[in-house]
């Protein structure tokens, strides 16, 4: 009676772990909760350490496969008793405690029995415990793909949502962070540029210039960001802000990244001004022959007026309308009677675009264009020639000018010609309104952007990230 009493206590606890083990195993195969402190849309958390999870799996895992064993055992005990009272008796081979190597020798031997072969496969199954139990229960790193089916729009749409000030947080008012990277960005794409047909950059730099940097949020694999503005930056971590639309967890690792993106490429087009150029001697508290006052009328309304030294870069901007349309006006004196005046208009469009990104710490690489989109409107010319007149104003050129006296480059001053101006100013402006437009994009194709379902339907992109799930490898 008592050999019974033990036998179906153990019997009851045997059930009831395996019950509630077989109803946790459902729960977490279902529910897939990850490791992390706060439960987002589509992924609810569970704050835990990973390596104390997996130690305490293991252990539960040990003490329920040693009492499977237990209860095993006595039920082959059981059995034994009964057969030592019945007519047949019992073969003492069984009168062995019920091991694994006991069941080998029994079928090793051929003395089968239902019930004992019964017995010792889920002897078997117990020893197993703890590898199944870590395998369902445990904490392990699996890879995901999470996709943002509205990660990009195209500038029109980025524009209005901009002027309609539908701003997700008070961050994303950068007006002045976007003058700061802007002006800088001046300064490395004029310098660069002005380095490769500087007279010194053969001797006195090295053969190539790199031109990744980093613009706004994103890293960039060239002085040309084709006005893609994906911010990476909000893709690498959670930020804290569940966007709808674009599910992820609170704790993740970025992997990589490829989609279609919507880009806007910019061209700059500059043609000498027709001018009237009035100069005279200017007087200094240095007393020197070589200052002129320099006076300078357009064609089509452009007015400079200012003191330039000889051999010293001084380099002036004015913005006028023709035909309702900007004309970005560049002015640099030369000598006593001569000035470089060009004129530079704006033309671009919208583009797709296929991009990726191999690790967190690499550029984003634009691989090809898909399809054109529509032209820039008018409004978006005034944006991009008012941006960069704003920062030709500052100083007599700004950080144009210092960039090329940094590169010993004076433009037509040090004997080079219209034409070499001409394209570097192409080249920097077209550059520069790229720019602009990539920051205004990294302002709203945020992966945290919380009205993004005021939008229409952009591209789409995909996100390969790492996960610590819970019973991920069962």
């Amino acid at each position: 009676m008592k050999h019974w009493s033990l036998n179906f206590l153990l019997s009851c606890l045997v059930t009831l772990f395996t019950a509630i083990l077989v109803g946790l195993a459902i729960y977490v195969n279902v529910a897939r909760p990850v490791v992390g402190k706060v439960s987002t849309p589509g992924f609810s958390a569970i704050d835990i350490n990973t390596s104390q999870w997996n130690i305490a799996c293991a252990v539960l895992g040990t003490a329920v496969g040693m009492l499977v064993t237990a209860a095993l055992a006595c039920d082959d005990g059981l059995l034994t008793r009964q057969e030592i009272v019945s007519k047949e008796g019992v073969p003492p081979f069984y009168l062995r405690p019920l091991t694994i190597m006991r069941g080998l020798d029994q079928v090793k031997y051929g003395w089968p029995h239902i019930s004992r072969m019964i017995l010792l496969c889920l002897t078997i199954v117990a020893t197993l415990f703890t590898t199944a139990t870590v395998a369902i229960f445990g904490v392990h790193n699996v890879g995901q793909s999470l996709s943002n089916q509205s990660a990009s729009w195209p500038l029109d749409t980025i524009l209005k949502y901009e002027n309609d000030g539908l701003y997700s947080s008070p961050e994303q008012l950068v007006q002045i962070y976007e003058v700061a990277v802007l002006d800088a960005f001046l300064f490395r794409t004029a310098n660069i540029h002005a380095l490769n047909v500087s007279k010194d950059y053969v001797t006195g730099f090295p053969e190539w210039l790199p031109e990744l940097g980093q613009i706004g949020d994103t890293l960039y694999p060239s002085l040309n960001t084709q006005g893609i503005g994906l911010n990476i930056s909000s893709y690498l971590d959670y930020t804290g802000h569940p966007r709808e639309g674009f599910q992820v967890p609170d704790v993740y690792t970025f992997n990589k990244m490829y989609g279609n993106v919507f880009g806007t490429q910019i061209e700059v087009k500059c043609t000498d001004a027709e001018h009237t150029l009035k100069t005279s001697l200017a007087t200094t508290n240095l007393n020197t022959t070589d200052s002129f006052s320099y006076l300078i009328n357009t064609q089509k309304g452009a007015e400079f007026t200012f003191i330039a030294d000889l051999h010293i870069l001084k380099i002036g901007a004015a913005l006028v309308s023709d035909n309702n349309e900007p004309v970005l006006t560049i002015a640099i004196p030369y000598d006593a009677h001569h000035a470089f005046v060009t004129e530079c208009t704006y033309s671009g469009n919208d583009f797709t675009a296929s991009v990726s990104l191999d690790s967190r710490v690499s550029p984003l690489r634009i691989s090809n264009k898909i399809e054109d989109g529509s032209s820039i409107d008018n409004e978006t010319k005034w944006l991009l020639a008012r941006s960069m007149y704003n920062l030709l104003s500052l100083q007599a050129g700004g950080s144009l000018t210092r960039a090329w006296q940094s590169a010993k480059f004076l433009g037509p001053i040090d004997g080079h010609s219209n034409a070499t101006t001409t394209s570097l100013l192409e080249s920097i402006f077209g550059q520069m309104g790229e720019a602009l437009i990539s920051l205004k994009r990294q302002d709203i194709e945020k992966a945290d952007l919380s009205l993004a379902y005021k939008l229409p339907t952009g591209s789409a992109i995909t996100v390969f990230v790492t996960v610590s799930q819970i019973g991920a490898g069962s």
